[in-house]
């Protein structure tokens, strides 16, 4: 039953990406979807999993709507919400003090230097909105970091698969705030859904694992 799951997930993302009429039905479709595999697949579903795709899924809903109202900003929130929800189950599934040694706290590097080169991209755009990039940016970058400290407790898929859905969740972010406040990207909705699809569908995966 997960993989009938799994395959209707991507029959809707590939429906959502070449036939965009009816996108915010595709769009609203994938975290549901996403959610039954999980708790299929998982042995032991996790509580803060499931709490951080409700949160997508509300994430997803008001920005297919942000077009019609002021949605995006809430939107936002509920996105960032779903990436400290993940990052608690990270903690939780890990002895993060324990198994990290003092140089791991280098690996956080590459994300300090990702957040100074999209605030220096953003800073002039954003206007009143910028504290909150300070608020969304390390969000999903600590969620990423503690998927890459997953390394030092996990091999395999249960750690690549996070670790390249965080990244992934980073770029569709990313495309989506330089879209939404610098310059409109061609074929945006192309790019940024399936990155995003592509985020949700390896973390999951990997966290069922």
């Amino acid at each position: 039953m997960e993989w009938i799951a799994l395959g209707l997930f991507g029959i809707d993302l590939i429906i959502h990406l070449t036939w965009p009429r009816h996108s915010i039905i595709t769009k609203c479709l994938l975290i549901p979807l996403l959610t039954v595999y999980y708790l299929l697949a998982a042995s032991q579903a996790g509580l803060f999993v499931l709490l951080a795709l409700a949160a997508c899924f509300m994430g997803d809903l008001l920005l297919a709507l942000s077009g019609r109202s002021g949605f995006f900003i809430t939107g936002l929130l509920f996105f960032m919400s779903g990436h400290f929800l993940y990052a608690v189950h990270l903690l939780q599934s890990t002895r993060f003090l324990q198994d990290l040694p003092v140089w791991g706290c280098l690996l956080v590097l590459p994300y300090l230097l990702y957040l100074a080169w999209l605030y220096v991209r953003l800073r002039r755009s954003m206007g009143p909105m910028l504290p909150c990039f300070w608020i969304y940016g390390p969000a999903i970058c600590g969620m990423s970091f503690l998927c890459l400290t997953r390394v030092f407790s996990y091999a395999g898929p249960a750690f690549w698969l996070p670790l390249l859905g965080s990244i992934l969740f980073i770029a569709s972010d990313t495309m989506l705030a330089l879209h939404h406040f610098r310059k409109p990207l061609d074929h945006a909705d192309l790019k940024i859904m399936s990155t995003y699809g592509l985020a949700q569908l390896f973390l999951i995966l990997g966290l069922a694992a």
